[in-house]
């Protein structure tokens, strides 16, 4: 199992395709090789989409699944089942600004979340006009260990932390 991206780009709108190759017997190892083949530097505009694969290999290792067992009924549903999702739906994102679209002055927010599966931290760049465009993102599984929801946000504030710095 593969997974390929087709990046169309058209005013205002990135879209990002998916486009999924089957191959039989489906393994914890195909799928961190098809994760790995996907992109997300150094924006990270496909977060949300990563982040999906990597709480479901979380699963997988939760299930303690050996890397080249086939996978089980219900985990192979649920991986058919976002395979599907994602082709259906073609991802559209907002292009990405340069500073000459800035126009004036300009501030850069930032934003982060968790919740127990998974943390993430946001930055935004805000202009003169008020006009809001995503500058970029970064997403992280929640560890197999449980941590409580405050931990876990501390975890994406520093997440956030790190973005703002880079």
């Amino acid at each position: 199992m593969s997974c390929g991206i087709l990046l169309l780009m058209r005013s205002p709108l990135i879209t990002l395709f998916f486009v999924m190759k089957q191959r039989l017997k489906p393994t914890k190892r195909k799928l961190v090789s098809a994760i790995s083949k996907i992109y997300n530097r150094p924006m990270g505009f496909i977060s949300p989409v990563i982040v999906r694969f990597k709480m479901l290999f979380l699963g997988f290792c939760y299930h303690k699944i050996e890397w080249d067992d086939s996978l089980r009924e219900l985990l192979l549903l649920k991986l058919k089942q976002l395979l599907t999702d994602l082709e259906a739906k073609p991802l559209g994102l907002a292009q990405h600004c340069t500073t000459s679209d800035l126009g004036g002055k300009a501030r850069f927010m930032g934003f982060c979340d968790a919740s127990l599966k998974a943390y993430t931290a946001v930055v935004y760049l805000e202009n003169c006009n008020k006009e809001i465009v995503l500058k970029t993102t970064k997403t992280r599984v929640s560890p197999l260990m449980s941590q409580t929801i405050p931990r876990l946000e501390l975890l994406g504030a520093v997440l956030l932390h790190g973005k703002f710095l880079c």
